[in-house]
């Protein structure tokens, strides 16, 4: 159930068939936590309502990642939203690594790709951030993503870029990507389902124009979750 939910990101109607055989199989709280955030709850009383099934039900059933420090945290229809520090291991995740669908991850010199990788090839994420720490070479990030295979859930991919891979442009900071590292990013496997490459800080013009060119949407991302900002509907999977 907890797949389905994940293959079809743009529909709640998944999310609530989790949530209804969640409280079929024993787990009411959960269940009822899910609802109201596929819904939205009602005023305050539905949001103290939510509080307090997370701090009953939230803890316990995701301990495997409480042991690393996780920033941004968010729940978003159900499911888990996460910022993971570089030492974040995917088979240290466990039973909780289901639940999560939005992963941010930290990305710090060459060999860290590989990390990220891992986390994009097991996780089935519907969204991924890539929090690039320090200047890495286009080819040693493209080497690093091209071995994992076609991603049916992921729908967007954030790039967070450092001040050693940014230039000016009328006096904003402007990634330096080349066109042909956005050309190749977007042709790997792992990018072969997504609808939105988001940019933080945002893509210039022109490098917008190139990725709306191959049917993705460029996004200025302010922040890590802007995923949460819009409705479903809106990560519809382009056709393979």
């Amino acid at each position: 159930m907890l797949s389905a939910a994940k293959e079809v990101p743009e529909d709640d109607t998944p999310r609530l068939v989790l949530a209804d055989w969640l409280e079929d199989s024993g787990d009411p709280g959960r269940a009822e936590f899910i609802r109201p955030q596929c819904r939205g709850p009602r005023g305050d009383a539905g949001r103290l309502r939510q509080k307090a099934l997370l701090d009953r039900h939230g803890g316990p059933s995701h301990a495997p990642l409480w042991r690393w420090p996780l920033g941004p945290l968010a729940w978003h229809r159900g499911l888990l939203s996460a910022g993971l520090p570089l030492e974040a291991g995917v088979a240290e995740a466990g039973d909780a690594l289901p639940w999560v669908d939005n992963a941010i991850l930290t990305v710090t010199g060459r060999r860290a790709p590989c990390g990220a990788a891992a986390w994009l090839a097991l996780a089935r994420l519907n969204h991924a951030g890539l929090d690039l720490r320090r200047p890495l070479g286009e080819g040693a990030l493209l080497g690093g993503l091209a071995g994992v295979p076609e991603r049916p859930a992921l729908r967007s991919l954030t790039l967070g870029w450092p001040l050693g891979l940014l230039s000016r442009e009328g006096g904003s900071a402007v990634p330096s990507a080349s066109a042909a590292f956005l050309g190749a990013l977007l042709s790997l496997p792992v990018a072969r389902r997504i609808t939105h490459l988001a940019s933080r800080p945002a893509f210039t013009a022109g490098q917008e124009a190139l990725v709306a060119a191959r049917g993705v949407v460029p996004v200025a991302a302010e922040a890590w979750l802007w995923t949460h900002e819009l409705p479903p509907a809106s990560f519809r999977a382009r056709p393979a």
